[in-house]
């Protein structure tokens, strides 16, 4: 088969990212123009997140400044939680990786942010002892050299993971289909598990990959030339998601 222009590689590969995404619609029930409001608000807060201006925004979507306007006011709702409770948070981290930075300047480096919201995190990240306080001339923040596993309860906690993972799975697709860097890797197993060797999967996790990745982690040094990873490890049954019938009902509801 030969192989496609790079703007119908780029589609497909786009494609195959939605899938996932529409599936999961189609078990939720959400209408096209639902999810198609999705995508907007999405894009919308990728390219705030860049920052654009709400001009640039707006021009580079083909949308007026009216339908940019409404977009701005729900990044500000409570729909946004998980990325200001869980993903700025991260962000920061990965800010201060390298040098301590005062708010100023974690603000200024962290684009689309605001300065409360950025204060919060903040306290947020002390509070956990995930970075330290640095008061002098200028207080400064600094990461904690110690690696955590921090596991909270709820649905605002879940969605912020499910941010990270899906950040993940971005990063990984691009590596891998777009910028030529090959210091990323992926792969997915099909097997059989038995029922009561499921716990299995938690210990090697537990006992084999998270002491080998802390202990890669604590032979880092602050030299801007270790390169920061996300790394994740995937399990779960095998075409998890449901299906629909032409009544739109469940099709394996009652299994």
């Amino acid at each position: 088969m030969t192989e496609p222009d790079p703007q119908e590689f780029s589609r497909r590969v786009v494609y195959s990212l939605l899938r996932p995404a529409v599936r999961l619609s189609k078990v939720a029930g959400l209408s096209m123009e639902e999810l198609s409001s999705l995508v907007r608000l999405a894009y919308y807060q990728e390219l705030r997140g860049d920052g654009l201006t709400l001009q640039d925004t707006a021009s580079f979507l083909d949308l007026s400044m009216r339908s940019v306007a409404r977009l701005s006011k729900l990044l500000k709702t409570n729909f946004f939680a998980p990325d200001r409770a869980h993903e700025l948070p991260r962000r920061i981290e990965f800010a201060l990786w390298y040098e301590p930075l005062s708010l100023v300047r974690i603000a200024r480096e962290l684009s689309g942010a605001t300065k409360r919201d950025v204060e919060e995190a903040v306290q947020t990240l002390l509070l956990e002892g995930r970075i330290t306080e640095n008061k002098g001339r200028t207080t400064t923040y600094g990461i904690a050299r110690t690696a955590s596993r921090i596991v909270r309860e709820g649905w605002v906690p879940r969605i912020g993971a499910l941010n990270s993972l899906s950040s993940n799975i971005a990063s990984v697709v691009y590596t891998r289909f777009f910028s030529g860097v090959t210091d990323s890797f992926a792969r997915t197993l099909s097997l059989r598990v038995r029922e009561k060797d499921l716990p299995e999967l938690r210990r090697l996790y537990d006992d084999v990959i998270w002491p080998t990745l802390e202990a890669l982690d604590a032979q880092t040094t602050d030299d801007q030339g270790d390169p920061r990873l996300q790394f994740s490890v995937l399990w779960a049954p095998y075409e998890a998601v449901p299906g629909v019938d032409a009544a739109g009902l469940h099709s394996d509801e009652d299994n």
